[in-house]
C-alpha cells in the first residue's frame, strides 16, 4: 500500500511538472505571437510614414510646376505693380491745371480750375482749384480705386502744402514715385554786372 502511495504522488508531480512546462510553453509562443505582432505593425508603420513622405513629395513637386507654369500671372509681394497712368500737376502763372497720361504719355484727361467753375484771381488759388479738381478727378475715376500711379510737379511753389495733396491722393491712389520738374533760375553764360563809375 505504501507503494502505491508513494507511485501516485510521484504520478501527480510529474504530470503537475508537465503541466507548468506546457503553460511556460504556451506563453512562450503568445509572447513569440505578440512580437512578432508588434514587428509587422512596426513594419506597417515605417511603408505608411515612407509612401505618405512620397506622396508629400510629390505634391510639393506638382506644387512648384504649376507655379512655375503660372509664375508670369502671379504679383509677387516684393515686385512693384505695373503703372496705370501718370498724374501732372501744373502751376502756370494765370491758371492751375492737372494732365492725366497714360503709360505711352498720351493725355487721357486735362482738368483747369476753369473746369470746375473758377473764374478770375480764383484760378491762382491754388489750394482751392487743385481740391476742387481732385474732387472732380475721384468722382470721374472711381474704377481706378488704389490703382498705381505717378506724380509729376511742375512749378510748385515753396509755400504750396504739397504734402497734403499728396496725402488726398494717398487716400484714392498707390503712389509709386513723385518727381518736381520745377525750373530753376539761372544766369546762363552772362558775366556778372558790374557797378558803374560814376
Amino acid at each position: 500500500m505504501l507503494i502505491s502511495k508513494t507511485l501516485l504522488n510521484l504520478i501527480n508531480k510529474n504530470n503537475n511538472t508537465k503541466k507548468q512546462q506546457n503553460k511556460k510553453i504556451l506563453l512562450l509562443q503568445k509572447f513569440k505571437k505578440l512580437n512578432y505582432k508588434k514587428y509587422q505593425f512596426e513594419q506597417i508603420k515605417k511603408k505608411n510614414y515612407k509612401s505618405a513622405q512620397k506622396l508629400s513629395q510629390f505634391n510639393h513637386w506638382i506644387k512648384n510646376k504649376q507655379i512655375k507654369k503660372f509664375e508670369h500671372l502671379i504679383t509677387k509681394p516684393n515686385q512693384t505693380p505695373p503703372v496705370t497712368f501718370i498724374i501732372n500737376i501744373d502751376f502756370k502763372p494765370t491758371n492751375t491745371r492737372i494732365y492725366i497720361f497714360n503709360r505711352k504719355g498720351e493725355i487721357k484727361k486735362n482738368y483747369s480750375a476753369g473746369s470746375v467753375t473758377l473764374i478770375g484771381k480764383q484760378k491762382i488759388k491754388r489750394y482751392v482749384a487743385i481740391i476742387n479738381i481732385f474732387k472732380k478727378l475721384i468722382n470721374e475715376t472711381k474704377t481706378l480705386h488704389k490703382a498705381s500711379i505717378i506724380l509729376h510737379l511742375k512749378n510748385i511753389t515753396n509755400n504750396f502744402p504739397i504734402k497734403k495733396i499728396i496725402n488726398i491722393l494717398k487716400n484714392h491712389f498707390l503712389i509709386l514715385s513723385i518727381k518736381n520738374f520745377n525750373s530753376k533760375q539761372h544766369n546762363g553764360c552772362r558775366p556778372k554786372k558790374l557797378k558803374r563809375l560814376k
